[in-house]
């Protein structure tokens, strides 16, 4: 095998460089021991320092923005103007009116506005005579015809 000179004696200088380099370098030292308070301090006051940064990138970001030059626009006209505010506020209008009218009978059936008191005597006397009528037999359908096998009051069915 061949190998010029030359080759090496460039590697032979590039190891010995290493060398060097290796032996000049300081021995390893034990860890250095820093107080918890201290990392605290150095980790907020890191924090600290990249909000600022953050906020000195954004309100540079916001500055530099360039905006394509326009030609001057007319003004919309009125109508469309008018025409555009229109279109958002009926999409929600309806559910508006909807949450209202919601809100409008919680607040009557909580108040009890939407009906008026029934005195206890009235109360008394109805569900009386409903049961007096539900128990009479003259006016409850309780009697069937034997040819038609309708229902009927006893007053209605006659014998032939």
């Amino acid at each position: 095998v061949r190998v010029p000179i030359n080759k090496i004696r460039r590697i032979l200088e590039d190891l010995d460089w290493q060398n060097s380099l290796a032996s000049q370098r300081a021995p390893r030292r034990e860890p250095v021991r820093v107080p918890y308070k201290e990392i605290l301090y150095m980790l907020d006051h890191l924090d600290r320092q990249r909000a600022k940064d953050r906020a000195r990138q954004k309100a540079g970001e916001t500055e530099q923005i360039e905006r394509p030059s326009t030609p001057n626009r007319l003004p919309r006209p009125i109508r469309e103007t008018v025409q555009l505010q229109r279109e958002p506020l009926k999409s929600i209008l309806p559910y508006h009116e909807h949450e209202s009218c919601f809100r409008d009978k919680k607040e009557a059936s909580a108040t009890r506005s939407w009906c008026k008191e029934v005195p206890l005597a009235l109360q008394v006397d109805a569900a009386k005579s409903f049961y007096q009528a539900f128990t009479d037999k003259t006016t409850l359908p309780i009697s069937y015809c034997v040819f038609c096998y309708r229902k009927q009051t006893p007053r209605e069915l006659a014998t032939f």
